[in-house]
């Protein structure tokens, strides 16, 4: 009987590897629990209405992901730790070999959860696809992290807690050492319970679909759901999709309507009286017949301004005002009040103002070697009335594949970072603005009378925002982001300098000067959709006495530039823009337009703003005075929320469709 006994009690008593891995387990769930405390004091400002209950349900979820993150590392190590004779129980050398390895595998997560923090306040987003994207330009990336952020804490401090994450992990080998009676049932049972058990928290439950990062987005709070999120799984997810043979851009994942449905809406959204579709089963390529015009043709010079949000822009309203001439040239022009980026990177914006495309979910179609390309450049369309092009830059021509993809599409000379002096450079990323200008300032003036369509995309506005000269250090340190201001006072003054410079040049009286934004700035608000989107934009057209200075208040973005440059020039053209001429509206027309940001989009119409995670949530705000977006009223009005949906996805569908070539069916 007591023979019997003592076998079954030893099926109780499972083997000191069960209790070594559950406690290496639990001790990295606490580890993972610290990490995403620090990401809350670190963005305590959008926690103070956070509830506490909504913050410790954030955790619930948030361990859930960090499990998955930690089971994956675990489990090939868990599996080899239990083979006979060469387990961790048995082989001291497995255990030496093996656990290193471990340790380094956890270091280098909690390397990336730090990085995260800084991550989401620069994009207001988690570890993802831009976090990879740029590792190509990886001198570049690390010279602006050196320079701009405080690496030496952040390495210290991962230093530290990963040397107490090993230290305390290598206490958990006592119960590799404790006496265990134990039998053949179970040495196989625990293991196999232990494994199973890995792959149901791998999974994230025992439901049918394995979890996915919209399992995060429970709650009302907006701050709750991104708490919940792991960087390190949202950077996991993001390279398993975009390497998958579909793709990061995958058509079926935003497959919403008939192929053709979907073109049609969008070719109502955008055509115009004047247009006349050429394949309107097949594209947005149309005809527009413009009357045409007696005036010598005129130059375009588009200045595409570095980060040029229009929460810092006088004449839009911003504080601390620091456009000065901006804000005065605005008074000259047409300014754009209600204008919005496509994006929030500079590869969105380019592609968005010079080919009229709007930003497209996951890696930018620059970098997208042997897509379709659904559209046509301006150099393109104005090379057929002999204009020459040119694209000025005073950093490196080969960052984002800028160079070799405008040159594709149709832009003849480029100026970078080679063809000034060594001695002008500012820092690693280039030269100073106003060097730029210079140089601009003497190729358009030596191309002309030839007309010529000139791009300069400036640079200075960007971290780690290095100035030229002190005297431009207006803001003091105990100002909030004060060097991102002196830089944008400084890319301001810049801005003036050139005109300065281009007044005296017989160029400047027929050009149309258009400027705009590449991007707005997230500055650690994420949830401020509107003003992180919203950019300054105007045109300016000193010889063109028919052209009345004033302020549009029409909704638009960044793909309604180079239809409304061609309704300027006013010649009948041939065009493929996802825009509309803003000029051309009826006043009567609030305006629309459409923002992206990989897996979410967002549909802007009058004052209402349509937010949609694919999968997750949709939701409504009305943004006039309403800039932070905090009231969802979408189950107030059901049918707005249908109508710009439709609009929205439409446009989201068929760009996807569009660059991977799928065929429209003819109907």
């Amino acid at each position: 009987m007591n023979k019997y006994l003592g076998k079954v009690e030893m099926l109780f008593h499972p083997p000191g590897l069960v209790y070594y891995w559950i406690a290496f387990i639990l001790w990295a769930l606490i580890y993972h629990a610290g990490l995403r405390l620090f990401f809350l004091f670190k963005y305590w400002s959008l926690a103070n209405e956070l509830p506490i209950s909504e913050a410790l349900i954030s955790f619930a979820y948030g361990a859930k992901f960090d499990f998955v993150i930690i089971g994956y590392v675990v489990l090939p190590f868990m599996l080899i730790s239990f083979i006979p004779y060469i387990g961790f129980e048995r082989s001291v050398l497995t255990r030496k070999i093996l656990q290193p390895v471990l340790y380094f595998l956890f270091a280098i997560i909690f390397l990336l959860s730090f990085i995260n923090v800084e991550y989401f306040g620069e994009f207001g987003d988690h570890l993802g696809v831009w976090f990879y994207a740029y590792l190509d330009n990886f001198d570049l990336v690390w010279y602006t992290i050196v320079e701009s952020y405080p690496v030496f804490w952040y390495m210290t401090g991962w230093i530290l807690i990963s040397a107490l994450f090993i230290f305390v992990s290598n206490k958990l080998n006592r119960f590799l050492k404790r006496e265990h009676r134990s039998n053949l049932v179970s040495n196989l049972i625990y293991p196999i319970l232990l494994l199973a058990l890995m792959i149901i928290g791998i999974r994230g439950g025992i439901s049918l679909a394995p979890i996915d990062w919209g399992l995060a987005y429970h709650s009302n709070y907006y701050f709750a759901n991104e708490l919940s999120l792991n960087g390190v799984y949202t950077l996991s997810k993001n390279i398993f999709e975009y390497h998958d043979d579909t793709s990061r851009h995958n058509p079926s994942k935003y497959k919403f309507y008939d192929n053709h449905e979907a073109l049609r809406t969008v070719q109502d959204l955008i055509s115009s009286p004047r247009d006349s579709l050429i394949e309107p089963d097949r594209s947005l390529k149309r005809f527009t017949a413009y009357p045409g015009t007696d005036r010598p043709a005129q130059n375009v010079v588009i200045i595409v301004l570095e980060s040029w949000s229009a929460t810092y822009v006088g004449a839009l309203g911003g504080a601390p005002p620091v456009t000065p001439f901006f804000d005065s040239l605005a008074q000259k022009s047409l300014l754009f009040e209600n204008f919005f980026a496509s994006g929030l990177r500079t590869n969105r914006g380019l592609l968005s103002i010079l080919c009229s495309f709007p930003s497209l979910p996951g890696r930018t179609v620059m970098k997208l070697y042997g897509s379709a390309h659904p559209f046509t450049s301006i150099a393109d369309i104005l090379k057929k009335d002999g204009y020459k092009s040119y694209f000025i830059y005073g950093g490196d021509l080969n960052f984002d594949n800028m160079g070799g993809f405008f040159r594709m599409k149709g832009f003849e000379n480029f100026i970078g970072i080679g063809d000034f002096d060594f001695s002008s450079r500012l820092n690693k990323w280039g030269v100073p603005d106003h060097i730029t200008f210079e140089k601009a300032n003497k190729i358009f003036s030596e191309a002309y009378p030839e007309p010529f369509i000139g791009v300069i995309l400036t640079l200075t506005n960007h971290r780690p925002f290095a100035l030229p000269d002190k005297r431009f250090e207006i803001f003091s340190p105990d100002v909030k982001y004060y060097d991102h201001l002196n830089a944008f006072y400084y890319s301001d003054w810049a801005l003036g300098h050139y005109f300065k410079l281009a007044q005296r040049e017989k160029y400047f009286s027929n050009t149309i000067f258009v400027l705009v934004a590449d991007h707005g700035q997230v500055l650690r608000h994420p949830k401020e959709i509107i003003k992180n989107y919203k950019i300054a934009s105007l045109i300016n057209c000193p010889g063109r006495e028919d052209i009345i200075p004033g302020r549009i208040k029409t909704v638009c973005g960044q793909a309604d530039l180079l239809p409304t440059i061609l309704g300027l020039l006013g010649k009948p053209v041939t065009h493929e823009s996802w825009g509309r001429d803003i000029l051309a509206l009826d006043p009567s027309d609030s305006g629309f337009t459409f923002i992206n940001k990989d897996n979410t989009y967002g549909w802007i119409e009058g004052s209402h703003l349509l937010l949609e995670k694919i999968d997750v949530k949709t939701q409504l705000f009305q943004f006039d005075g309403d800039l932070y977006c905090s009231d969802d009223i979408s189950e107030s009005y059901p049918q707005l929320v249908q109508s710009m949906q439709r609009k929205g996805r439409s446009i989201l569908q068929l760009e996807v469709e569009m660059v991977h070539d799928i065929q429209l069916k003819r109907q």
